[in-house]
């Protein structure tokens, strides 16, 4: 055998005992998927729902940028249309 196979073979073997200790170890200590959420804070500010959380003036501005977006594009696309 080549030396290059019993560092492969050895690699191997400590990967297996790892993989055998962790799980002789954390045997029995189950921990609910609960305990993973974080902690919720009952001093947190209370966001608003609704309408009145949304910014319209954000909305309105995204709105006439896309407008003006697709009017340009609709002009590029009609004048390399009828180019050929």
């Amino acid at each position: 055998m080549t030396p290059q196979l019993w560092v492969l073979i050895g690699g191997v073997a400590l990967l297996a005992l790892a993989v055998f200790i962790q799980s002789v170890t954390k045997r029995g200590k189950r921990r609910p998927l609960s305990h993973a959420q974080p902690k919720s804070d009952k001093h947190a500010r209370v966001a608003e729902l609704g309408m009145e959380a949304t910014d319209l003036d954000l909305v309105e501005s995204v709105n006439r940028e896309n407008k003006r977006l697709e009017e340009a594009n609709a002009a590029t696309t009609r004048r390399f249309r009828y180019r050929n």
